[in-house]
């Protein structure tokens, strides 16, 4: 009887531990997405699983983790990332493909889950890129639709967005972090 006591005692707290890193550090997959490029829009639309890539896959996690010393290895990494996403899926592993979708929602939708995994409390902290030309995307959640699209348009990028009833966003651009509440909104990003 110990036994089994001793594995709920100890069972149970590490599954709920591990279970919690896996919902925080998840992809926060887009419902849709879309941007001006159509090598990209390929990779985008790819549903290859998650799972070790190669170098273009490292690149893409050292731009997420901004793991850099030298802006010089930062600017590697996004050309490597860059090419690649131009440059189509032919040719990619399934977990370069997998990596390269994370960062177009991640980075250049910005749609991020909360700091504990959820929708109701999200982030939205877009990178746009005047290579992708515009990008639009959109997650489905409990509480209805998030969506990001930026569009670079007579030379300036105009980003809309809308967080859904009930929840609430910290949206990061231009420099400054702000709360929001529900509602659909647009601003200028400056570059």
């Amino acid at each position: 009887m110990a036994g089994i006591f001793d594995i709920v005692k100890w069972g149970v707290p590490a599954f709920l531990l591990l279970s919690s890193f896996f919902i925080l550090h998840s992809p926060a997959w887009a419902d849709s997405f879309k941007c001006g490029v159509e090598a990209v829009n390929e990779i985008a639309a790819c549903d290859a699983a998650a799972k070790p890539g190669g170098d273009v896959a490292k690149a893409v996690a050292a731009l997420r983790e901004d793991d850099f010393d030298e802006d010089a290895e930062r600017d590697a990494a996004r050309a490597k990332v860059f090419g690649a996403l131009l440059g189509g899926a032919a040719g990619l592993s399934d977990g370069d493909k997998a990596a390269l979708r994370g960062f177009l929602y991640h980075s250049a939708a910005g749609i991020q889950p909360g700091f504990k995994g959820g929708w109701d409390d999200f982030e939205l902290f877009p990178v746009p890129d005047r290579r992708l030309r515009f990008v639009e995307a959109v997650k489905d959640t409990e509480k209805g639709a998030i969506k990001s699209a930026w569009r670079y348009e007579d030379g300036k990028c105009a980003w809309k967005f809308t967080i859904p009833e009930g929840a609430k966003a910290t949206v990061c651009v231009n420099g400054m972090c702000k709360r929001y509440a529900p509602g659909s909104y647009e601003i200028a990003i400056k570059e």
